[in-house]
């Protein structure tokens, strides 16, 4: 494999990790509440905030 490959794949996971962090970020505005769920099972309420 030449390098140009593996930094492409490299490159590639980078941006799929970006990607998949910048997705699981959510702003709850004020007036909203959200609920945690971790594996299906509730955890928590949360609050105002990120």
């Amino acid at each position: 494999m030449s390098s140009s490959f593996l930094y492409l794949d490299i490159y590639l996971v980078l941006f799929v990790l970006a990607l998949f962090l910048l997705m699981s970020l959510k702003i709850i505005f004020e007036y909203q509440r959200a609920v945690v769920f971790r594996l299906g099972r509730f955890q928590k309420v949360k609050g105002p905030g990120l």
